[in-house]
């Protein structure tokens, strides 16, 4: 068949893939990871792709995967976003209290990779699947980290569970308890008085989800791995950006001191909503151009991942005659590091991504041309709907941690980031560092 692997980095190109998502698709590969990371059924596999004997408009309207990124879009964005956010914020201070003792104001000796780490993940789970999953699957926290461990390799071959067990079982035990979640009713409506969250689905995201996925005719075995697969991606990223981002906010005394500065702006005037907890407009922070140039550049510098697509029709690019099948690599890495538009591309700048009030035109052009570079997410239809509610859980758990507690560290923190490599999306650390936090005397 004469297909092949391509390798292309240049934000040109790659702005030209994700621009046309019908010849260079992102389905194929969305279908592989369902099969192989969650062992999606043979029957329900075809639901992951578009029909290929169907035109455009009925692509749209048959296919699973174009009403599943709907729902994506109308509740990861905007208001229904916010609504979510505000629940979560919520819930992230009563996880907070499960993990640290705030009534004293005596340093604490944490890991705090692993504290940061269980802060996301038990707030996510929460948030977005209510408490029945946590009664129903006692070993959630034990279970994801070995399925993790072994998944940076699992979503391109199944074979990587047979070589190791204990991450089968314990995909095997997160599988049967979602079966166990959706053997439940499922109202047609929505009850308004809940909001965007209750305690039998979580977020109506996932109700929704639910009841479309029960509309295309999944199995029970089948709407377990969806509602599996939303745990993975929704925690599996955050996880290491939280610490990554905490790193590039206080690896320095200069950025440390200006983050918070930043960050009280735009705190509640009254400070403390009670004893224990905080208001931030976690929103408008997320706005300001110095807290999002550091989070550009957390983003730049951390991710590992390379968006793929699956040529669709025989194309040339760069010279290359692509044959159809063949599939495409987009390491964003090569793209984040590139002199040419990011010199000193190894530092953490926010600078960067900020013009002054007298930028000429060349500077505006170089802005521009880092906004094209820039590719933590992927792009086109495989766009990671995702996104928004990774910038305001990340900025806003680290902005309330490090408003809340005065944190210290052991000089290793500031010597450098050793990055694993067994990631998929954002690097973890090879390191367990030791932080001790004590609370703000404001704030105690």
């Amino acid at each position: 068949m004469n297909t092949k692997f391509y390798v292309y980095h240049d934000p040109k190109t790659c702005n030209h893939v994700f621009a046309r998502s019908r010849v260079f698709v992102f389905e194929p590969v969305l279908a592989s990871m369902m099969e192989n990371g969650m062992a999606v059924p043979p029957a329900d596999m075809p639901k992951f792709q578009l029909p290929s004997h169907a035109g455009v408009e009925e692509k749209d309207s048959a296919s699973f995967v174009v009403a599943n990124h709907k729902l994506w879009l109308r509740y990861l964005s905007g208001k229904s976003l916010e609504n979510i956010m505000n629940v979560y914020t919520d819930l992230f201070y009563k996880t907070i209290e499960s993990h640290l003792d705030l009534g004293t104001s005596a340093w604490q000796m944490v890991n705090l990779h692993e504290l940061l780490r269980k802060l996301v993940f038990e707030t996510s789970v929460a948030t977005f699947f209510g408490p029945r999953i946590w009664k129903l699957w006692p070993k959630i926290w034990d279970d994801f980290n070995e399925f993790n461990k072994t998944t940076y390799i699992g979503v391109r071959t199944n074979a990587a569970y047979s070589f190791r067990p204990r991450a089968r079982k314990a995909r095997e035990r997160m599988l049967l308890a979602f079966e166990e979640w959706i053997n439940h009713d499922v109202a047609e409506t929505w009850s308004e008085d809940d909001g965007e969250w209750n305690e039998t689905w979580g977020t109506k995201l996932n109700w929704e989800r639910e009841l479309q996925a029960r509309q295309f005719g999944f199995s029970r075995r089948g709407r377990a791995c969806l509602h599996a697969s939303f745990l993975f991606v929704a925690v599996v990223n955050a996880l290491p950006l939280v610490a990554w981002f905490t790193w590039c906010a206080t690896s320095s005394a200069e950025r440390l001191e200006r983050f918070l500065l930043e960050a009280t702006k735009f705190m509640v005037p009254s400070g403390i909503h009670n004893r224990h907890k905080m208001q931030i407009h976690s929103t408008a922070l997320k706005e300001n151009a110095w807290v999002q140039g550091l989070w550009k550049e957390a983003l730049r510098l951390g991710t590992a991942g390379a968006a793929a697509r699956v040529v669709m029709e025989t194309s040339e690019l760069e010279g290359y005659l692509l044959q159809k099948g063949s599939v495409i690599l987009m390491p964003a890495a090569l793209m984040h590091y590139d002199e040419r538009f990011f010199p000193d591309p190894d530092k953490v700048k926010p600078e960067r991504w900020i013009l002054g009030s007298e930028a000429d035109a060349e500077s505006v052009d170089l802005l521009q041309q880092r906004q094209r570079s820039l590719r933590p997410f992927g792009g086109g239809t495989g766009l990671c709907s995702g996104r928004f509610v990774a910038e305001n859980e990340i900025i806003g758990i680290v902005s309330a941690l490090l408003l809340l507690f005065d944190i210290k560290f052991e000089e290793s923190w500031y010597q450098g980031y050793r990055f694993n490599p067994r990631s998929i999306g954002f690097m973890e650390s090879m390191n367990e560092e030791t932080a001790y936090l004590r609370r703000r005397k404001e704030h105690a």
